[in-house]
């Protein structure tokens, strides 16, 4: 059964509310909804802090030191800041009903010596042992003014000893005046912990789901296009056998294009594959490209770290050259594509720029496709923040840069 996300977040919305209603029913002082309504609102502060910022950010990075220090950070300040609040609309309770009470002035002389002479006649009737509902003489009967001078007295002392209790307790979470809004504030941080991580394993899934569609959907069409690969290695082969001596060139060439093509076809069925491995396949590639461009179009390509310990997805990096040697290379005006690659640590960085060159024949409702279908792969594999993908235009050379780190993946089994 899967529950939308904004249904989970009305549930705890209600929860909250029904929780707080709990609590202040737990002590008998009036409802001030002011206060109430923004001691709800710490409670989402610290919901949507957790949710939005920590836990994505910090906690699903594995950076769990800064994230323990940034939450009790968060929870500190809510306790605070709800407690100050607390206190606050605890005094402003208590002087509003002095305030009541100071109009009902010429009730309070008469309220008080009844109160006195009901409490004399209690004690008497306990210590005859008569009946405890033998009724009180008519003068000792409140008016309804009395009854209510009585009402706001009592409240006012309870609130009174609220207040005390409340300002003893200081900011001991431990204290009994605080151990509601300690229950409150750690249920909604845990319940902030849970939708995340619920929504966490419900994109996964869903992505999980794609890929195999996507995988599916790709080996169907490998199937329709797929030749004999032991016939054409052999083809290449006889081929080779031929220019062997009369056009090393081409001869060469022939070995790169039987490399090229012996690695799409026996090698990218893996998950991963050595970067060095994707390394020597571009350097074929680069070389293949040598053969049809002039001496118009200057190729560069730089390499910085050791590529050797690493590994990535298999043709992840040939499109974005491909796309640079497309719509980049000029046999009548000067033009170039630089490649660049630059590993520190598990950080890897590729990068591709090219002169844009105008093609009549070129159709722009494609251009753009092969880009859309690398960062959709990476979306897959590493999810929306395991990448970053650039593409820009500036003085008429078009950039790709590709941020990656080859550590991690957001779907490891794929």
């Amino acid at each position: 059964m899967k529950i939308p996300g904004t249904a989970v977040h009305l549930l705890v919305w209600i929860a909250l509310i029904v929780i707080n209603l709990f609590i202040i029913r737990g002590y008998s002082v009036d409802v001030n909804w002011g206060s109430t309504i923004i001691t709800w609102l710490f409670y989402l502060f610290i919901f949507y802090v957790n949710y939005l910022l920590l836990i994505p950010r910090l906690l699903f990075r594995r950076r769990i030191v800064a994230y323990v220090a940034a939450a009790l950070a968060v929870f500190a300040f809510s306790f605070v800041a709800i407690k100050y609040q607390a206190m606050w609309s605890v005094r402003n309770n208590i002087t509003r009903i002095s305030n009541e009470m100071e109009s009902y002035g010429d009730i309070r002389e008469s309220f008080e010596r009844k109160d006195r002479e009901r409490e004399r006649f209690h004690r008497e009737i306990r210590r005859r042992g008569l009946d405890r509902e033998t009724p009180l003489p008519p003068e000792l009967t409140f008016t309804e003014q009395e009854e209510e001078y009585g009402r706001l007295r009592r409240e006012y002392e309870r609130s009174r000893a609220f207040a005390r209790g409340f300002l003893r307790s200081g900011y001991d979470p431990l204290s009994r005046f605080n151990m509601p809004y300690i229950y409150t504030l750690l249920f909604f941080y845990m319940a902030s912990v849970a939708i995340a991580y619920y929504e966490k394993s419900r994109k996964a899934e869903l992505r999980r789901s794609e890929m195999e569609k996507e995988k599916i959907t790709a080996e169907l069409a490998y199937l329709k296009q797929q030749i004999n690969p032991h016939f054409l290695f052999n083809t290449l082969n006889s081929i080779y056998s031929y220019t062997i001596g009369a056009s090393d060139p081409a001869a060469d060439a022939i070995v790169k294009l039987s490399s090229i093509l012996r690695y799409m076809l026996y090698e990218t069925n893996r998950d991963r594959v050595p970067l060095a491995d994707e390394v020597a396949v571009i350097y074929d590639y680069i070389d293949l490209q040598k053969l049809r461009i002039t001496d118009k179009t200057d190729v560069s390509i730089r390499i910085d770290g050791d590529t050797r310990p690493h590994r990535i997805e298999p043709m992840l990096l040939i499109p974005i050259l491909e796309n640079a040697f497309k719509f980049g290379v000029d046999s009548v005006e000067p033009s170039f594509v630089n490649i660049r690659m630059d590993v520190t640590g598990s950080e890897f960085l590729f990068a591709v720029s090219n002169r844009i060159v105008k093609k009549p024949n070129t159709d722009a409702r494609h251009s753009g496709i092969g880009i859309r279908n690398i960062r959709r792969r990476l979306e897959l594999i590493y999810g929306s923040g395991g990448y970053r993908l650039k593409a820009e235009e500036k003085n008429g050379v078009f950039t790709v840069t590709l941020q990656l780190n080859l550590d991690r993946r957001e779907n490891p089994g794929n």
